[in-house]
């Protein structure tokens, strides 16, 4: 070998020794990010509500069982904490333990209120060894008072007036590899009938975004994009978990009308198990009410 290439091999592999080892760190330096959004029909009585939003966690583990994500919840101090789907490997049951630990220890603290995303689905409709593993996961997560919300609106109340949850399982071909399938508008209103107050919505993909706005979503949180697993400065996340390039929806704030979405770069990692300038994200929301004339009818960050 000419001394050149040996050279120019020896850098290459120090290269990407020292890229490995960030990718590793990324994968695990946990980002708390803060969010206000300001609503016009949030009602007066959840002004300044605040909560936490997990999504996409895939059983990774921030420090000795995920302590490390357990403090960041309990320094945001929610009021609440939902959760978008994702949270286990439907190929890898045997950490899922892992995660549900995790979930019980939080939920002893904090009402917890939880919609499934693709690997939940996956989970629950493989062998039967897998649809009895994912039904001991729910039936102990909801022992431990976890709120399961499969296509289910409720309502959370405080002093006289209400807002809504709503968790929405869009049909598995949703999540089809390859490409975006279009979903009917008619979808939600059979699964959810129509919100009757101002509404959070679970949707674990984000690529609905226009069906849940025209639905009458007042905030939308989505997961399952993983910020675009790579991020490039201007052109943002490079790929989905769906194997398309440079999705139209990535990370980050949306709108559409009255609606915002908040789409988390999630927490753990998947397909393509990698992260370069994307950090893990534990997203925390507060809610804020609009007030007079020249307010924003769209949720702002802050």
């Amino acid at each position: 070998m000419r001394a050149d290439t040996a050279i120019w091999a020896g850098l290459g592999a120090y290269g990407a020794v020292r890229f490995f080892r960030y990718v590793r760190r990324e994968n695990h330096r946990l980002s708390a990010e803060t969010y206000q959004f300001t609503f016009p029909m949030l009602p007066e009585a959840f002004d300044r509500t605040r909560f936490v939003f997990l999504t996409d966690l895939h059983n990774n583990c921030f420090g000795e069982r995920n302590e490390e994500l357990l403090a960041a919840i309990r320094r945001a101090d929610p009021e609440f904490v939902l959760i978008g789907g994702d949270m286990i490997i439907s190929r890898q049951p045997r950490y899922n333990d892992r995660t549900k630990e995790f979930l019980c220890r939080l939920a002893a603290e904090y009402p917890i209120y939880y919609t499934n995303g693709n690997h939940e689905e996956n989970y629950r409709k493989a062998t039967r060894e897998g649809r009895e593993a994912h039904r001991r996961y729910e039936r102990d997560l909801k022992r431990a008072g976890v709120r399961f919300l499969h296509n289910e609106v409720i309502y959370l109340e405080k002093q006289g007036a209400r807002i809504a949850i709503a968790g929405f399982e869009p049909p598995h071909l949703c999540y089809q590899k390859g490409r975006v399938r279009k979903m009917g508008g008619e979808v939600m209103n059979r699964l959810l009938g129509k919100p009757e107050a101002f509404t959070i919505l679970l949707a674990h993909t984000p690529f609905y975004f226009e069906n849940y706005a025209d639905w009458g979503a007042g905030l939308v949180l989505s997961g399952h994009v993983h910020g675009g697993m790579i991020r490039l400065p201007l052109l943002g996340g490079v790929a989905s978990p769906q194997y398309t390039l440079f999705p139209k929806y990535d990370a980050g704030v949306y709108t559409r009308g009255g609606s915002t979405m908040l789409l988390s770069r999630g927490l753990g990692l998947h397909t393509l198990p990698i992260r370069v300038w994307n950090r893990p994200e534990l997203s925390v929301v507060c809610l804020r009410r609009a007030r007079g004339e020249g307010k924003e009818r769209n949720g702002n960050t802050g």
